[in-house]
């Protein structure tokens, strides 16, 4: 109900300035409801209700309404790639990456 309750308090203002975005963070579970998280599932699945209503509801106003979901990272696949990025071997660009985050 957050999200509800932000849009409907901040849209009208973002609208009327011509700018403005939301974001809404869901996940995997709004797809995929588990089993012993139904009522978790459906919340997201809500929300992503929510978000492709008020995008429609707010489109050509300059306000924007997204949702985003993270998902499982391949660790090993993000290793490789700084990997080749860097030209260092992986322990090295896996230790520099994580000193570039800091």
């Amino acid at each position: 109900m957050s999200g509800v309750r932000l849009s409907r308090g901040l849209l009208p203002a973002m609208v009327s300035k011509g700018w403005g975005r939301v974001v809404f963070i869901s996940s995997e579970s709004a797809r995929n409801i588990p089993a012993d998280m139904i009522h978790y599932g459906v919340t997201k699945t809500a929300q992503l209700s929510l978000a492709r209503g008020l995008a429609k509801y707010v489109a050509g106003s300059g306000v924007t309404v997204n949702s985003v979901s993270a998902r499982a990272n391949d660790f090993r696949r993000l290793c490789r790639n700084a990997e080749r990025r860097s030209g260092e071997n992986r322990s090295v660009a896996g230790r520099n990456w994580r000193k570039r985050l800091s």
